[in-house]
């Protein structure tokens, strides 16, 4: 009897180190919310979250192959167009009206691509001094070109920018 329950308490135990590692597991894997990118500006906190579908398995190379390849993958091209658009009315950013490097109505200032591996393959753009204001401004776009809106907190007072 004393023995039995020995082995008892020994099989609690194991199984809850089980279910605590597949919990581990199962919140690393495909499927799970990630902080994309986080900064500040204008006395706010702009956080970017996405649900990370991606192979966790796989290597850097390997996921931003699988990601740039996909059939609804967009070119670095139109990720900067829709960026563009998006940043414009998202943070009210001055437009140069007329045709030109895009082709379109307008062009965005000057802005800087790059293409993010971790947590997950986003492509991340920069807007530095945007609005004259000293202040760079983010967009985070998905492979496939779907923009990630961000969750937007005012910072206190004694807060610092970024």
């Amino acid at each position: 009897m004393l023995g039995d329950n020995k082995w008892r308490k020994e099989m609690i135990k194991a199984v809850l180190c089980l279910l605590v590692l597949f919990g581990f597991l199962a919140s690393t894997q495909a499927g799970s919310i990630v902080e994309l990118y986080r900064y500040h500006a204008d006395n706010k906190e702009f956080v970017f979250f996405a649900e990370n579908k991606e192979d966790q398995t796989l290597d850097d190379n390997e996921r931003v192959d699988k990601a740039m390849m996909a059939w609804d993958a967009k070119s670095q091209l139109e990720i900067q167009v829709l960026a563009d658009n998006w940043a414009a009315r998202f943070y009210e950013i001055p437009v140069i009206v007329g045709s030109g490097l895009l082709n379109g109505s307008y062009i965005v200032p000057k802005s800087r691509i790059t293409c993010v591996l971790k947590p997950m393959v986003v492509w991340l753009i920069d807007y530095p001094n945007a609005k004259g204001d000293e202040q760079t401004y983010h967009a985070v776009l998905l492979p496939n070109g779907t923009v990630v809106t961000p969750e937007v907190a005012a910072l206190s007072q004694n807060a610092n920018t970024n």
